[in-house]
C-alpha cells in the first residue's frame, strides 16, 4: 500500500495507523464548532465487527464511543494578566453508517490550521467522507484554515486511514492499495523496426 498525507507536516499529537482496515461499517465523529475532536471507526473484519481505537479526545472525552450524545464540557482557562474564568464547549457526536461492502470510501477532504483552543497545535477543522454513492459531511467548522483533498476514484483502492491525534484530531491521511492488475492501466505499445 502507498501511504498518502497528511497534507501538512506536524509533530502535534501521537501517531495512529489503521493500515489495511478498508471495510468501514460506521464512522463516529466527535466535534465542536471549531473542529474535529476525534474519530473512531467500526470495521468488518473476518465476519466480525471490530472497533478501532478512538483517535483524539484524550483529555476532552471518553476513551471510546458507547452512546451518541451531546456533552457540555467546562474548561478552566486563565491567561497572564487576565482573571480566571470557565470556558464552555458543546461537543457533538455524529455517526456515518456505510452499507459495507457495497459502499466504500473513495475520498476525503476538509480543512486544517492552528487554533488557540487547541493550544496553537495543528487541528483538523472540518472533514468530509466521500463514498461511491454519496458525500457525508462536512463535519466541523471552518476556522482560519487551509484545505486538503484526497480523491481515489471509483475503484476500491482505499486501504485505511492514518494520522496524528491527542486532544484533537491533528492530522489525517490515507492508504491507497496498489493495483494488482493492469486491466485498468492504459498501455501503449510502440513497434519499432530492429
Amino acid at each position: 500500500m502507498i501511504k498518502i498525507g497528511p497534507p501538512h507536516s506536524t509533530t502535534d499529537g501521537k501517531a495512529w495507523d489503521d493500515a489495511g482496515r478498508d471495510k468501514i461499517v460506521q464512522i463516529f465523529i466527535e466535534l465542536r464548532e471549531q473542529g474535529i475532536i476525534s474519530l473512531q471507526f467500526l470495521y468488518a473484519e473476518n465476519r466480525n465487527l471490530v472497533s478501532s481505537d478512538k483517535h483524539g479526545g484524550d483529555r476532552i472525552s471518553a476513551p471510546k464511543f458507547d452512546v451518541v450524545s451531546v456533552q457540555r464540557i467546562n474548561f478552566p482557562i486563565s491567561w497572564p494578566n487576565l482573571p480566571f474564568f470557565w470556558f464552555k464547549i458543546i461537543v457533538y457526536t455524529k455517526q456515518v453508517t456505510l452499507n459495507c461492502p457495497s459502499v466504500y470510501i473513495t475520498g476525503i477532504n476538509g480543512s486544517y490550521g492552528r487554533s488557540f483552543l487547541s493550544y496553537w497545535q495543528d487541528l483538523i477543522f472540518s472533514i468530509t467522507f466521500i463514498t461511491n454513492n454519496r458525500t457525508n459531511g462536512p463535519f466541523g467548522g471552518r476556522g482560519n484554515s487551509s484545505v486538503f483533498q484526497y480523491q481515489l476514484g471509483p475503484d476500491r483502492s482505499f486501504g485505511g486511514f492514518h494520522g496524528r491525534a491527542r486532544d484533537h484530531l491533528n492530522a489525517i491521511g490515507l492508504y491507497v492499495k496498489q493495483s494488482t492488475t493492469l486491466s485498468n492501466v492504459p498501455v501503449t505499445v510502440k513497434n519499432e523496426a530492429v
